[in-house]
């Protein structure tokens, strides 16, 4: 919402546009995996799903507003043609007993439990279970204070250059943890 108040109108109408497709792309993703979907379609699926995701790429770089909203839409029913195609081609979804999110240079695979950890998956995908996802957040008690404080809402957490991970920093019992 903050970052909503440096941008103008244009900005704004673009972003929500980007927020509905990212909505069904991280559907689709944990449905099928991260960049599965495209690679269990026919090449010339492929070309053009790869060809309609570089115009939406220029109309933002651009921020054509107009053909951002056209392109979102067409993107939309790409996802949905993709996974049609897939389920044609006698391909099946993903299991839901992990996660798959995509964020800086890594790929990470989360599972509910720590015995689907062992089970195969795609070279360089980071694994992970939910219990040791939850060991690492402990260490992070100030974030897990902030992150209870929102109430649900999800937080961009942005580290200043001088940050030291190894450096243990004390926590103030006030209301409000910042």
């Amino acid at each position: 919402m903050i970052d909503e108040l440096k941008m103008n109108e244009k900005q704004i109408q673009i972003k929500r546009w980007l927020n509905r497709l990212d909505e069904v792309s991280v559907k689709m993703e944990a449905t099928w995996g991260i960049g599965r979907l495209p690679k269990l379609v026919d090449p010339e699926t492929q070309k053009r799903w790869d060809e309609q995701n570089e115009r939406l790429r220029n109309a933002i770089e651009n921020q054509n507003l107009n053909l951002i909203a056209e392109l979102v839409e067409g993107t939309i029913r790409g996802w949905n043609f993709l996974e049609k195609a897939a389920i044609e081609n006698g391909h099946e979804k993903n299991d839901a007993e992990y996660w798959e999110v995509s964020h800086g240079d890594f790929n990470y695979r989360i599972y509910k439990n720590n015995f689907d950890v062992r089970s195969s998956a795609p070279d360089g995908v980071v694994r992970y279970s939910l219990a040791e996802i939850a060991k690492i957040l402990e260490d992070y008690q100030l974030v897990n204070k902030i992150k209870q404080s929102l109430g649900g809402e999800v937080a961009e957490v942005k580290q200043p250059k001088d940050w030291d991970k190894t450096k243990k920093y004390e926590i103030d019992d006030d209301e409000i943890p910042f």
